[in-house]
């Protein structure tokens, strides 16, 4: 195998660090591609399957892959036996009940698009929703994603075949039940409001990934197409992103996971 591709979406950048880490970990021995869904669908790119091996990678939003995700997939070209991979990000990781079955509805959406699904890992980090993590537990679980990119790495290099068992009844009825949350994403998104200290950077718009914020006379105006990412208000340099909805689940003190991730290299 000469060549691998990553179509990744990354919220709140957990995702982009793990595959950066695997890209590197696997190179030089293999050439690996990195590829933004969201800059695909802004762009309204067709994907092309051009490498060898293709991997798919996202977080894990109300026990499922995120919308956009999906969205991305109904643009997949016919799949005809293409080997493919998934890599899925949580706060509780893939193992827990709760999430034993969020990548069981992606799975079936790529069979019907006849991709050969070889593989699959999940990784835990730190949640950027409601309950904000301890330093040093939030520490020890980058350490612990990094130390497992390496064996992951190697997993896809050699094209292991390694797939979850089927879930349970409970855990597929919790996936279902966690697309009300998806549907409640347009209402949080129409919540959300930049107070007197937005300097009308422009960022939040920039850098939504629905592009549902648009700047209006020097201000964010948020539309109904948010998907809970909750990018707009971590990343706001003023820190003037609130919620008037759900308001417990954003972290008090922001969530930065590329600072976390740097200090685990260290």
């Amino acid at each position: 195998m000469k060549s691998i591709s990553i179509f990744y979406f990354s919220g709140t950048w957990g995702t982009e660090e793990i595959v950066k880490e695997i890209r590197d970990r696997i190179s030089p021995a293999c050439k690996v591609s990195l590829k933004s869904i969201e800059e695909h669908i802004k762009a309204d790119k067709i994907p092309e399957l051009n490498e060898d091996y293709t991997g798919f990678a996202f977080p894990i939003y109300a026990f499922n892959a995120p919308t956009l995700v999906y969205d991305f997939f109904k643009r997949l070209p016919d799949g005809k036996g293409h080997p493919c991979f998934i890599l899925n990000v949580s706060g509780a990781g893939g193992e827990k009940t709760s999430n034993a079955a969020s990548t069981h509805y992606v799975k079936k959406t790529l069979h019907k698009k006849n991709y050969d699904i070889v593989y699959e890992a999940s990784f835990a980090l730190p949640s950027n929703w409601a309950d904000a993590e301890p330093h040093a537990k939030a520490l020890n679980k980058v350490k612990a994603a990094l130390e497992q990119c390496q064996k992951t790495a190697e997993e896809i290099r050699t094209q292991k075949r390694k797939l979850r068992p089927t879930p349970s009844v409970i855990s597929r009825l919790i996936t279902l039940v966690g697309k009300a949350e998806h549907f409640g994403a347009g209402w949080f998104g129409e919540g959300l409001y930049a107070d007197e200290n937005c300097i009308s950077c422009g960022l939040c718009a920039e850098k939504c990934p629905t592009d549902t914020i648009v700047m209006k006379e020097g201000h964010p105006d948020f539309g109904k197409k948010c998907i809970f990412c909750m990018r707009c208000i971590y990343d706001c340099p003023e820190k003037a992103i609130h919620a008037r909805r759900m308001a417990f689940s954003v972290l008090k003190n922001g969530y930065d996971i590329r600072s976390l991730f740097h200090e685990a290299r260290r």
